[in-house]
């Protein structure tokens, strides 16, 4: 399956950890880009197309990817179209706020699931908050019919100074 622990990744020697990677990088580029063709996946990454190929029908056989038509050509015959199969991934998305947190499931289509909850979990340096939001998180995943193996990521807004790439708030949370 395309989703590991920490633990298990380690466990991968070098080729499968860059085979898995690829699969990450053409799932994120398909999420982002929408369908698209073996030779575009190709050139997106720089890859053979026997190797995108077989990363292609990896992530077909573990039920990520699909074929979805065909593209349009210039000559030839016309090239197979891959996307990601519906309800294959989620993502959590929580926008905390100065008074209030809102969070919603979307699917990989970014069609919200469940509706947008809303929650009076006001923003302050208390990291107790930290715990209802967990908790509030907890809830909202087990009251919805996904599988939890296959919620990719979870996005996190907030007000304040933020240091993305150490992921700190240093106006909350600190």
């Amino acid at each position: 399956t395309i989703i590991l622990n920490e633990a298990h990744l380690n466990k991968l020697n070098n080729v499968e950890k860059k085979k898995y990677t690829q699969k990450i990088k053409i799932i994120k580029d398909l999420y982002v880009g929408g369908p698209k063709t073996n030779i575009e996946i190709c050139k997106d990454f720089n890859i053979s197309s026997p190797t995108s190929s077989a990363l292609l029908n990896e992530l077909i056989d573990e039920n990520l990817v699909e074929k979805k038509g065909r593209a349009k050509s210039e000559g030839g015959r016309q090239p197979d179209l891959f996307r990601l199969k519906k309800n294959s991934l989620f993502v959590l998305s929580i926008s905390i706020g100065r008074f209030k947190t809102k969070m919603a499931l979307f699917d990989n289509d970014n069609n919200n699931l469940m509706g947008t909850n809303s929650y009076s979990l006001p923003i302050s340096k208390d990291l107790s908050a930290l715990d209802q939001l967990y908790a509030h998180a907890e809830d909202l995943i087990n009251s919805s019919t996904i599988d939890r193996d296959k919620l990719m990521g979870i996005g996190v807004t907030m007000p304040g100074l933020v240091d993305s790439e150490k992921g700190r708030n240093h106006t909350y949370f600190l």
